[in-house]
């Protein structure tokens, strides 16, 4: 691998860890919106995430078309042909990179979560409000159904 194109793979998983960060830090402020009901500012943070994955995308297309011009499929097995100093900046860099798209995994299934939950609870509150019939098997597995009773038809 010549030193040239080596230091382009290094410059892109750098440019790739530095841009992971700030999407780990989108997805942090996306957990927040949702979670005190901020629409807009959720819609302007989806755009933004989208730019920078689009970013993300180009260089992910530059470091595969790099990698696999020296035989290799992977950057792991890059790693192993490389001497010593740089194996161990591109490990740092790979573990690095590994890590923060664990993190930002980890934050959109919780992300996920929330919108799954405030979609129950608001189909729950729409069901009382209108009176809707539920009938179906409770957490003993006898047979429930819920009146005509709801919120809206209730003495307070």
């Amino acid at each position: 691998m010549s030193k040239n194109s080596l230091n382009r793979l290094k410059d892109i998983l750098e440019e790739e860890l530095k841009l992971y960060n700030e999407d780990f830090s989108y997805v942090e402020k996306r957990l927040e919106f949702i979670n005190n009901k901020k629409m807009n500012e959720l819609h302007e943070m989806i755009a933004k995430e989208k730019f920078l994955g689009e970013k993300l995308k180009t260089l992910e297309i530059e470091r595969v078309k790099l990698t696999k011009s020296y035989g290799v499929n992977t950057l792991n097995e890059l790693i192993l042909t490389l001497e010593r100093k740089e194996k161990e900046e591109f490990s740092n860099l790979r573990k690095n990179l590994i890590k923060v798209l664990e993190d930002i995994k980890h934050k959109n299934e919780l992300c996920e979560k929330l919108v799954d939950l405030s979609a129950q609870m608001l189909d729950t509150i729409l069901n009382e409000a209108s009176g809707k019939k539920d009938v179906g098997y409770n957490q003993f597995k006898q047979k429930s159904s819920m009146t005509n009773n709801n919120l809206l038809n209730t003495r307070g």
